[in-house]
């Protein structure tokens, strides 16, 4: 999953924030899932991951829209 989400972040684009956050969403689960405490820690590692990645992709596009709008407000090409 992490090394699918950096073979990912390797591309260029106008989505830097989606796949900057996707990888940083994906790897801050996957600690925050191994961390919690009980015996199925690879188990929560791998939903902690997904469930990051979703949530930082997210956030990232939402960043990334709000950019792109702000661009062509300006008049910025």
């Amino acid at each position: 999953m992490i090394l699918f989400t950096l073979l990912l972040s390797g591309c260029s684009g106008r989505y830097e924030n989606t796949q900057a956050g996707t990888a940083l969403g994906a790897v801050t689960g996957a600690v925050v899932g191994y961390n919690t405490g009980n015996k199925h820690s690879g188990r929560n590692a791998a939903i902690g991951a997904a469930t990051g990645a979703v949530a930082g992709g997210l956030i990232g596009n939402a960043v990334d829209t709000r950019k792109e709008l702000n661009r062509r407000d300006s008049g910025w090409q």
